[in-house]
């Protein structure tokens, strides 16, 4: 009789044990994921804008050390183009979409061509503090 009560004593530890196991091993499950989304949306977003959307395919790097407009939309196939209007050098830096710079010397300008529908945010890698844009493409 002994051995039978230690017998369901150890198999109900080891129920108990495995259970707890399991639910450690989903609560890390689930916390790998959540970290997995929050990865993602911080890749998709990696700054907020205010500005309202301009229907627009010329962007300028006006003086001030901003984008001007900070936020436009496009159609999937559009070009826009970013011009530089101020004294100093600038370069528009894709953080999402791709991870292209193009060079923006002074009075120059650079052009992009977007063949797929999303949100594309951007900056000037030598002052991304102030100068950080958006395009978004609609089909």
């Amino acid at each position: 009789m002994k051995r039978l009560a230690v017998a369901l004593i150890i198999a109900l530890a080891a129920l108990v044990g495995c259970s707890s196991s399991d639910e450690a091993s989903q609560n890390s499950a689930d916390d790998q994921a959540a970290s997995s989304q929050e990865a993602a949306s911080s890749q998709e977003a990696p700054f907020e804008l205010d500005a309202a959307p301009v229907q627009t395919t010329e962007v300028g790097a006006v003086k001030s050390y901003r984008f001007d407009p900070e936020v436009i939309e496009v159609r999937i196939g559009e070009e826009v183009t970013w011009s530089n209007e101020d004294d100093f050098p600038h370069n528009v830096h894709f953080l999402t979409g791709s991870d292209e710079t193009h060079d923006l010397p002074i009075g120059e300008s650079a052009s992009v061509s977007f063949d797929e529908a999303g949100e594309f945010y951007y900056e000037c890698s030598l002052h991304p503090q102030q100068m950080r844009g958006k395009v978004i493409v609609t089909q």
